[in-house]
């Protein structure tokens, strides 16, 4: 118990031991907005609600009362000024019962407004233990004297039973000074339906929690608040009940979600909700209801509105995705046009994943992050062929958003930063004389396609491509409009002009960063990217980009026996040569060879192949012993199955 806490203890006693009434819960804050927000509290014997308040912690000038008598209090206080720091003041009409200067709260901005904002996401962090006070205060050290601005819990919030007990323990008890400074948007759990039912909203996380149905935190309004939406600057959230609500296309939560993404605008969107479409820890998307029920419906329609980032819980792990689009099958269905960006995304290693345009445009790719390990890890597998990174670790995520760009950073229990990533959104320049809606880029076997949409153009030559292996270059011209007739510009125009160009003959697995130039009739050039991409086969994966294995290898198939398909996965070191020509074949019991799965360049690395059970010509195979053969110039290995 710390200084604070003994305190209020104290003040608790006396206050019960002269008959005064006692805050037994919060303050918290609940449904913030740029104009208004809602404070709770609890008090042991039922009193009237006041609520005093202003800009100057020593003249709490303004006051918004509720005659009703009751334990349970709440105050909504509205007409607020946007960005504005406020104090505040709870009790009775009689009493102020508990108030100071670190009551207070910061109206959400203005919606639309570019500013840096910072949230602090857990996953079921409801264990109450030693491990989520540890993280606790590790992040109170990180994040100092910046204000955490939105508290994002991912549900099971409360174990084992979302009781109200339990939530004290685990949340009122545990996070005292963040819930009355910060607002906190909770998802619901499937241990959070231990003493709540959705369907009904009723029980005790409806009764604790006062979340905005009815639009008036920004968003359409959901009518239920087992689902919700709400605007904070330039970032618009949308939260899911993938636990005991109809998770159909045609049910009314998906259908308010089309709803709510098509009258959208900001900049940047996030989703989160408690089971992961895409995890290998304590559970398994590929095979339990809600998580793939969450993948095939929820996520396509996100996915179509532009959304950035997803964060969900329910699998105590930390687990987190390339830049993805158009992934809604089962892990085996992963092929690498789905992997948008198979980069760490960090600045100081790829380079950041980067999205063209900034606002919701549709399938421009969204990171995925599971972060539920914030009161347990429990491991699992951790391979699911998503993720750029799975950890066995406590931990919580920061998310930090300036403008056109967001940092997501993934803390352990001491504070040590485990992952990170960026995503950059748009353009820099604006005002360039050739303005470009998208530049993206897509893997291919041995190749890479670059892609660009002219919004408009002003004495446009054409364009240059450049390449380079690393993003602070050098960067060597690989193709001018000189030369290259598909380069040529438009000259003047004010309609949309799509481009592309296509890169041949490169390694597979390796990294490789592309600059644009436009050239107008002066001479004058403007730039555009970079932005990155490894080539690699349809059915090719790279495994733990980054790290290169000491030795050759060949790993047994998984699964085996398989039904649908199974995964072959193999290391290729560092040798004298850049790169390794590599074949990976399967062939029947008679030495057949049926299908050529790998054929080509690859450099050092691990990568994970999958076979679907058809042979060259997409024919399935008869069910059987197989072998599958690696050949390299150096090594060869086999195996079957």
């Amino acid at each position: 118990m710390n200084s604070t806490d003994l305190a209020m203890d104290v003040e608790l006693r006396y206050r019960q031991a002269t008959g005064t009434p006692c805050v037994t819960r919060g303050p918290y804050l609940q449904s913030g907005a740029y104009n208004r927000i809602v404070i709770r509290w609890r008090t042991d014997t039922a009193t009237d609600s006041r609520v005093r308040y202003g800009t100057d912690p020593n003249n709490l000038h303004q006051i918004a009362d509720d005659a009703t008598v009751t334990t349970e209090h709440e105050i909504t206080l509205t007409g607020l000024t946007p960005s504005t720091r406020y104090y505040y003041s709870v009790g009775s009409s009689a009493t102020v019962l508990s108030g100071g200067a670190d009551h207070f709260f910061i109206t959400a901005p203005l919606p639309g407004t570019r500013k840096k904002i910072r949230l602090w996401v857990l996953g079921d962090s409801g264990t109450g233990n030693k491990d989520v006070q540890d993280l606790r205060d590790s992040y109170l050290a990180y994040t100092d004297t910046v204000h955490t601005d939105l508290f994002v819990m991912l549900g099971d919030n409360a174990y084992k039973n979302g009781s109200d007990d339990e939530y004290q323990v685990a949340l009122f008890e545990m996070f005292p000074t963040l819930l009355r400074q910060t607002v906190l948007w909770p998802a619901f759990g499937n241990h959070d339906a231990g003493n709540a039912s959705s369907t009904t909203q009723t029980g005790v996380f409806y009764d604790i929690f006062t979340l905005p149905k009815n639009g008036e935190a920004g968003g359409v309004a959901s009518g239920t608040e087992a689902y919700y939406a709400f605007n904070y600057g330039n970032i618009h959230f949308v939260c899911l009940n993938s636990h005991d609500i109809d998770r159909s296309t045609t049910g009314a939560m998906l259908t308010w979600l089309q709803n709510d993404l098509t009258a959208n605008s900001a900049d940047w969107t996030i989703a989160f909700w408690h089971h992961p479409p895409y995890t290998k820890g304590s559970h398994d998307s590929d095979v339990e209801l809600q998580l793939i029920e969450m993948r095939q419906n929820a996520v396509p329609i996100l996915e179509s509105n532009g959304v950035d980032l997803v964060l969900t819980g329910h699998s105590h792990s930390y687990e987190r995705s390339y830049l993805l689009n158009g992934h809604y099958g089962s892990s085996g269905t992963l092929t690498g046009t789905m992997i948008l960006d198979n980069g760490d995304g960090r600045i100081d290693g790829n380079g950041a994943y980067t999205k063209p345009t900034l606002g919701p445009v549709p399938n421009q790719g969204a990171v995925y992050a599971v972060v539920g390990s914030s009161g347990h890890a429990t491991g699992g597998p951790l391979n699911h062929p998503a993720m750029y990174i799975s950890l066995n670790q406590i931990g919580g995520a920061v998310v930090d958003v300036d403008s056109n760009r967001l940092d997501f950073t993934f803390l352990d229990k001491t504070g040590a930063r485990q992952d990170y990533f960026t995503i950059i959104k748009g353009s820099s320049d604006p005002g360039l004389p050739v303005e470009l809606s998208t530049f993206y880029s897509k893997a291919g076997d041995g190749e890479i396609t670059l892609f660009w949409v002219t919004q408009s153009e002003l004495h446009n030559q054409g364009f240059e491509v450049f390449r380079s292996h690393t993003s602070q270059g050098p960067y060597r011209q690989i193709a001018s409009f000189r030369t290259h007739p598909e380069l040529e510009g438009a000259g003047n125009s004010n309609v949309s002009r799509e481009y592309r160009f296509v890169d041949r003959f490169l390694i597979n697995g390796k990294t490789y960063w592309y600059r644009l130039e436009s050239v107008d009739f002066s001479g004058q050039r403007h730039r555009y990217g970079p932005i990155h991409l490894s080539p690699i086969s349809l059915n090719t994966i790279p495994i733990d980009p980054g790290n290169v294995p000491e030795r050759f290898a060949l790993y047994p198939a998984f699964p085996n026996p398989f039904n649908s398909g199974t995964t072959l996965r193999f290391d290729l070191p560092s040798t004298r040569q850049p790169f390794h020509r590599v074949e990976l074949t399967i062939h029947d019991v008679q030495g057949r060879r049926i299908r050529t799965l790998v054929s080509g360049n690859y450099a050092p690395g691990s990568y994970g192949a999958y076979w679907d059970g058809t042979d060259d010509r997409g024919t399935p195979v008869a069910s059987g012993m197989f072998f599958y053969l690696l050949r390299t110039r150096e090594w060869q290995s086999g195996g079957r199955m």
